[in-house]
């Protein structure tokens, strides 16, 4: 769909793209759906000085094939995006799943997937020591087909079909983390 066009300041369109996505998603939200899919949660400077951060700050991660920047590795400079894309995260979920002052970050971490990996299907609340795990959120910092291909994020259903989310510059996915989903093969 088209995004709205606006004269308003960036901060204002932000905004205005922002409520427009929670009204669409209000409908959704009263049939109790458990996944979202957010255009333009985040702006595209703060994209950018996101990706700035993980490019000088990745290490390899927590899975063969990825490098990962994590809030309390970053160096202070880094905090100010970090913490305003955390808030927006927090904040869209708060009201996509009606958790108003009720959700803590877990963990704010910067990821990149390498050429060649993947991530199966699974649930991010899959093991005892995550089941306080309620909502996660998948943000992309950038645009597949111009920063990568491949690296398609998909939910998974019970009879295995999958819905895929082709991954766009400051949009989000964000779900109950007993959803099932994954990633496919990022080839470039």
């Amino acid at each position: 769909p088209q995004q709205p066009t606006s004269s308003l300041p960036s901060a204002g369109r932000h905004a205005e793209t922002r409520i427009l996505c929670l009204i669409r998603s209000l409908a959704e939200e009263m049939a109790g759906k458990s996944r979202h899919v957010v255009e333009a949660l985040l702006p595209p400077d703060l994209c950018e000085e996101l990706a700035l951060l993980h490019r000088v700050c990745g290490v390899p991660g927590y899975r063969p094939g990825c490098t990962s920047c994590t809030l309390f590795a970053s160096p202070i400079w880094a905090l100010p995006a970090l913490l305003q894309a955390r808030e927006l995260a927090r904040d869209v979920a708060e009201d996509l799943f009606d958790e108003f002052g009720g959700l803590w970050p877990e963990t704010t971490v910067t990821v990149a997937w390498l050429p060649g990996s993947s991530l199966p299907v699974h649930t991010d609340d899959c093991r005892d020591y995550l089941k306080r795990r309620h909502i996660s959120v998948v943000i992309w910092l950038g645009t597949q087909g111009e920063d990568f291909d491949g690296g398609e994020f998909f939910f998974e259903d019970e009879g295995g079909k999958q819905e895929l989310v082709v991954p766009r510059a400051g949009n989000a996915a964000v779900f109950a983390a007993s959803v099932p989903h994954g990633l496919r093969q990022v080839t470039r």
